[in-house]
Parts: structure tokens; C-alpha cells; sequence
């Protein structure tokens, strides 16, 4: 069969192996299993998440910024407790903190919402 010229296969959002969640842009997916965020280097790096930090950590890796209502919901569903926004930003601060070391970095959309990128080397 001739591959059609242009075409771009969709990507996928899930590891195929063990159903992670998958974001090939920044090299990164998380084992909801273990909780463990796992990017993709030369030596891959595995970093220990909290439930709910990979919870989050799988929304933005989602391509493209994630609202700030996207996140508050895939995180607490539709339920408020009333200080969703507040308690986002302690765990976008906790991830930002624990991606320190790699190249990834959580960028800031200010009054749209975060996206996670991948650094450029130095």
C-alpha cells in the first residue's frame, strides 16, 4: 500500500503498551499505576507523583494550554468544594517544583490556564 502523500497520522494520547497517558511534543507520559511521571531522554528520568498530582500531570499533558475549568474539573469533576482555583495552584507549584530538574517546565497562560512545555537545551 502507497502512503498517501501529506498525511500525518493522528497522535495518539495513550501509551500503546501499558495505556499511560501520552504527550510525544514534550517526551513525557505518567503511570497512573504507580504514580509516576516518566520522561523520555537519553536516561529516562521516572519522578514520584501524589494521586492527585497525577491526576493533573495527565491533563497537561494533553497538548495545547489547558483552562483553568478543564483542569478544576478533570481533577474534581463537577462537584465545587469552593477553593478549587487556590488548591490548583499548590499543585501546579508542587509539579513545578519536582520538574526542577528535567526539561519539562509548566508554563503559565495568565487568565487562560497552564501548558506543559519542554525546554529548549541549553
Amino acid at each position: 500500500m502507497t502512503p498517501i502523500k501529506g498525511f500525518v497520522p493522528p497522535t495518539p494520547k495513550a501509551c500503546p503498551t501499558c495505556g499511560s497517558a501520552l504527550n510525544p511534543h514534550v517526551g513525557a507520559r505518567v503511570d497512573l499505576q504507580t504514580n509516576t511521571l516518566i520522561i523520555d531522554d537519553v536516561a529516562p528520568q521516572r519522578i514520584s507523583l501524589t494521586p492527585a498530582e497525577a491526576t493533573l500531570m495527565t491533563l497537561l499533558l494533553e497538548p495545547n494550554v489547558q483552562s483553568y475549568e478543564r483542569l478544576i474539573t478533570g481533577q474534581w469533576g463537577a462537584l465545587p468544594c469552593g477553593d478549587e482555583l487556590s488548591v490548583l495552584r499548590v499543585l501546579i507549584n508542587r509539579l513545578r517544583n519536582k520538574l526542577r530538574e528535567t526539561p519539562l517546565s509548566i508554563y503559565t497562560h495568565i487568565e487562560r490556564g497552564y501548558q506543559l512545555v519542554r525546554r529548549p537545551p541549553p
